[in-house]
């Protein structure tokens, strides 16, 4: 998906987006921070250590007459 629909359109501005693909009649974006842009939120350190994570669905604005779903890997 183009990063200024991203952007603009769903408020996601540091994610990239793997995958589109459709559930019933829902849109889910399955979007994953890159590694370099990982960071502490409270010290802002790149410096970090990945122990798992897990998906979590977010529910966006619609798109068209779609439910939109943001499918995300967060990190523990």
């Amino acid at each position: 998906m183009d990063t200024s629909i991203m952007q603009n359109a769903l408020g996601v501005f540091q994610q990239d987006c793997q995958k589109l693909r459709y559930e019933d009649n829902n849109l889910v974006l399955e979007i994953q921070t890159p590694k370099e842009k990982l960071c502490c939120p409270v010290c802002g350190s790149h410096n970090i250590n990945r122990n798992g994570s897990h998906i979590r669905r977010f529910v966006s604005v619609p798109i068209g007459l779609s439910k939109t779903y943001l499918d995300m890997r967060v990190h523990r």
